[in-house]
């Protein structure tokens, strides 16, 4: 499975079902990222390990780059893989 991709309110409507009670979550609205900002309006990417959001920006990754990819997998998720930490 391809990271989920969203890139703000216009897509809003296309939460799937299991992500309709975690949507209600305020903990759900700010960037997984160490800087914890929230930008509604930017392409957001999950990781496909953890389940995390992060904005593209903070996480250096395009919307364009992630739709090449198979799989994406955030920073701390491939730290642990890879036995850094």
């Amino acid at each position: 499975m391809r990271g989920s991709r969203y890139s703000g309110p216009a897509e809003a409507n296309e939460v799937l079902e299991e992500e309709k009670d975690d949507a209600t979550n305020d903990d759900n609205n700010y960037c997984a990222s160490y800087n914890s900002c929230y930008k509604a309006n930017t392409f957001w990417i999950s990781c496909d390990e953890c389940g995390k959001w992060y904005h593209g920006k903070c996480v250096n990754i395009t919307s364009s780059e992630a739709g090449h990819k198979e799989r994406y997998e955030c920073p701390d998720c491939y730290y642990e893989r890879v036995g850094w930490s």
